[in-house]
Formats: C-alpha cells, structure tokens, sequence
C-alpha cells in the first residue's frame, strides 16, 4: 500500500490541525494482486458503540462505501482472499494512524503496553523520535562544551552564572556522559516519549542529572546573556554565584 497523502482540509470545518477530531485522507490500497486507488479514509466521524476498539485496531476509522462494495465484489469473485482484504484495511489504518495524530485518542496504558511488546511499531516513539533526536542533540553539544573549560570557562543556570570548577556546577552536570544508543536509547526514547509533553517547549533532560543540564560559555557569550537578562532599566533576572565569583 502507497503512503498516504497529506490530509485534506476537513469538508464539515472541524480542526485539521495537530489535534485534528476528525482528517480525510486518500491512499491506494494493496490486494497483492493488484491496487485500489483512491480510497477514502476518514478518523473520527464514526464510533459503532457495538464495535468499540482502540484506534489502533481500527476503532474511529471511517471508508467510503463504494470502496467496500467494490472490496466485496473482488472477494466473491475470487480475485482477492478474504483474509487478504483484511490485513490490507488494517494496514491502510496503520498508515495514516501517525499523520492523523491518531494515537491521542488511544489510553496511554495501551499505547504504553504495546510500545514494550513491539516498540519498533509504536506509533508514540515513531512520532516523538525526531524530537528526542533533536534533544540528545543539543545535551552532545552541551557536553562537548564542559570537557572544554579553557574554550568555555563559564556556566549559566537556574538563573546563575558559575565556572566550570564551581562546586555548584560540578554537582549539577554529571561526571561522565555519552549519548545512550542500543538498548539504552530505546529504553530513554520509550521513557521520555510516553511521559512528557513534547509539545511544551521545555527540554524533559534538564531535569535528569544523567544528562548536562547546562551550557558553557565562552566569555562573550556570557556577556551577552547577562546582557539579554538585564532589563532595560539596569534590572537583572540573574546572579553571579558567590561561591566562585565569575569574572566574564
């Protein structure tokens, strides 16, 4: 089956925005023995209470009927296996399960509950993967930084400007890091996927002491942040720590 298209501006004006309640989209289905194109899919418009399922078994999942009586034919037919049509509807849902943000409407526990049976195929880590990949970028930069203290004498954090050597500093960051890969990384991206809003702006790895929380500086760039967090009227939003007494 191809990849589905973008979804199309929802006909009946309800949001198609990143928490849709209802999307269309189009995507051409395969038998194995030929293609359905055009097929119509929608999310949200219809929940049977007799067939209640998650989303993820197809549940909310809506498709024209002409396509269904056009699927039927091909079965009487012989031309496609009944088993065959199957597998080739729950694998359209699959599809656009992602692009529709499907997987808001299924319970964390499920969603959660499958990601452990077969995290390869869970929709949450799928959707969240680039995000983590841009965080466990920026804590590479930011480590690469503090092994540098000659390059980057100083520290900014919780408000404070410290050095590198600070004991404050030294408590904060953690003694050794390296970016977790194998088993490690599905374990933080299953960690951080499932439990944190991604969409909140605020990087969940600040608040692990496995990872560098704060970023070193050169001494102008120190100057500049003390500079964009003094007000206008000589007001600073910050402190230099008095225990080591930063010189920028």
């Amino acid at each position: 089956m191809t990849a589905p298209s973008a979804a199309r501006p929802d006909p009946a004006g309800e949001s198609d925005g990143p928490l849709r309640t209802a999307a269309l989209d189009v995507v051409d289905i395969d038998f194995g023995v030929g293609i359905m194109p055009g097929v119509e899919f929608d999310y949200g418009r219809l929940r049977s209470p007799e067939r209640d399922r998650s989303p993820y078994g197809g549940g909310g999942f809506s498709i024209e009927l002409p396509a269904v009586l056009d699927l039927l034919e091909l079965v009487a037919d012989g031309q496609v296996d009944p088993r065959q049509a199957r597998e080739a509807l729950r694998e359209a849902a699959e599809k656009i399960y992602l692009p529709f943000t499907v997987m808001q409407f299924d319970g964390d526990e499920q969603l959660t509950a499958r990601c452990v049976q077969d995290q390869d195929s869970c929709p949450v880590c799928e959707h969240r993967r680039d995000w983590f990949e841009a965080l466990l970028d920026e804590n590479d930069s930011r480590w690469g930084r503090y092994i540098q203290p000659e390059a980057y004498p100083f520290i900014a954090g919780a408000g404070t400007v410290h050095t590198l050597a600070c004991s404050v500093t030294r408590r904060v960051m953690p003694d050794q890091y390296e970016r977790p890969s194998g088993d490690d990384y599905r374990r933080e991206l299953r960690r951080y996927a499932h439990s944190v809003d991604a969409t909140s702006g605020r990087s969940p790895l600040d608040h692990d002491s496995s990872y560098p929380r704060w970023k070193a500086m050169t001494g102008a760039e120190t100057r500049a942040w003390m500079e964009a967090n003094t007000g206008p009227k000589g007001g600073r939003s910050y402190k230099l720590c008095q225990h080591c007494g930063p010189t920028p």
